[in-house]
């Protein structure tokens, strides 16, 4: 057997016995997701470093600002729907027209609020012109987010392939306008314009293979009743949401504000590796969710807890794989792909990147929750993350810059994924949980 092939034999007989994955079904879906997710990374990382070089620190942080402030409220456009519709489509397969078109426009009214709060908000901000206008193009396309309902009904039904070719899709052709701007040397604005053009492609994909999949589904038929419904479990997702881009963006804002746009482009370079695998937790969580439910719903609770723990040891042990490996090897990394222009980032990558671990710790504690019905806690615990977040920014980046900001993500996402579990109702047995993954002797035993 080849060495690829038996490492994919080898993970495979790992998530079916520890994590219950069907080799036909889930399995396959896994490794779908991963390869698509590998090759855009490899896409998006060779494309960023180009464009980081052309534009520079200064540069280079003034496209994150614009991206980063536009983050903060394109989450309100969620709505935290993503997990609730999933579960609502696994429940209820033969409503899924009914469920799809009710999000939608569900949607559709978050998009119009964070279009409304930007308007607000952006007038109190100190900004250049170049910042405004890549603001107004990235708002743009917010709204073209409400159709990933179809990428719900694409989970729901664990069809990831689907899912990896629109991705795929979008990736490369954003990747070969970048490519074609950085050739003739554009301006600035213009990469932002690149970044709401694939938003629009993107919908407009999955609206085409939804279509050659499933049909067409009227998406203007949704019941408001429903929308209501959909909106009562959602809500705490949402504000967790909102709460969680806020953490994950607003150092990058603050950064802006209080150092500077070249202080951000530092920043921004490291968190583009630190961040860089996040997409591994995402897409096991995301995979295995449907059986955890249905394992919950129709099995037993004994093969539920069993199949959770060893979800958590896999998240943690992966994230702290990651985070020694890329630590000791930060400073050549950043000086191989950003030059000895972005040195300051290596400092701050050392840092960064050990939230990783706890990124996707609550991840998986999120995926939990939301299939007890525990909505709340994860509003509650985000909420505690975000209000630490906020104040060890103001504190630590007007003494130590983007490396305080670094701390300020790490100490932050230790307080939302561990820390905070004691501090919600029923939250004491996912930290014993959590704390028994650290220790992962039981993945040992059959």
């Amino acid at each position: 057997m080849t060495s690829p092939a038996l490492v994919f034999s080898k993970a495979h007989q790992f998530l079916q016995e520890h994590l219950g994955l069907n080799y036909q079904q889930y399995a396959t879906s896994t490794l779908w997701m991963m390869s698509e997710r590998v090759l855009r990374l490899g896409i998006n990382l060779f494309v960023s470093v180009w464009v980081a070089r052309y534009l520079g620190p200064e540069h280079f942080g003034s496209l994150h600002f614009a991206l980063s402030y536009v983050d903060l409220f394109g989450a309100i456009a969620l709505m935290g729907l993503d997990q609730i519709v999933v579960r609502e489509l696994v429940k209820q397969p033969h409503q899924k027209e009914r469920i799809l078109a009710s999000a939608f426009m569900v949607k559709c009214a978050g998009a119009l609020s964070a279009w409304l709060l930007m308007a607000l908000t952006w007038p109190w901000l100190n900004t250049t012109p170049a910042e405004e206008l890549m603001v107004l193009w990235l708002a743009g396309g917010v709204v073209f987010q409400v159709f990933g309902v179809f990428d719900f009904h694409f989970q729901a039904t664990v069809k990831a392939q689907y899912i990896a070719w629109v991705q795929m899709s979008q990736t490369v052709i954003g990747s070969a306008v970048k490519i074609y701007l950085l050739l003739i040397q554009a301006e600035l604005p213009w990469f932002a314009m690149v970044y709401a053009m694939e938003n629009a492609l993107q919908a407009l994909l999955l609206y085409l293979f939804h279509y050659r999949v499933f049909g067409q589904v009227r998406l203007l038929k949704g019941k408001l009743s429903l929308g209501l419904e959909l909106l009562r479990d959602s809500w705490p997702l949402m504000l967790s949401g909102v709460s969680q881009m806020i953490y994950l963006r607003v150092d990058q804002v603050m950064l802006q504000q209080m150092v500077g746009a070249e202080a951000t482009g530092h920043y921004a370079a490291a968190t583009r590796i630190s961040q860089a695998w996040y997409f591994f937790p995402v897409i096991i969580c995301n995979v295995v969710f449907p059986n955890i439910v249905k394992s919950r719903v129709v099995e037993s609770v004994m093969l539920y807890n069993k199949r959770i723990i060893n979800l958590f040891s896999l998240m943690i042990w992966s994230g702290i794989t990651v985070s020694v490996a890329v630590s000791l090897v930060s400073v050549f990394m950043i000086e191989l792909l950003y030059g000895v222009a972005y040195k300051e980032s290596a400092a701050i990558l050392q840092v960064h990147i050990f939230a990783g671990i706890f990124v996707a710790l609550g991840i998986a504690v999120n995926k939990k929750d939301v299939c007890e019905a525990k909505e709340v806690n994860i509003m509650i615990r985000y909420s505690i993350g975000l209000v630490l977040n906020l104040i060890l920014n103001y504190l630590l980046i007007q003494k130590y810059g983007g490396w305080g900001a670094a701390l300020a993500t790490l100490f932050s996402n230790i307080a939302f994924a561990y820390v905070s579990l004691l501090l919600v109702k029923g939250g004491r047995e996912n930290f014993v949980l959590a704390t028994k993954a650290l220790v992962p002797i039981h993945l040992l035993r059959k």
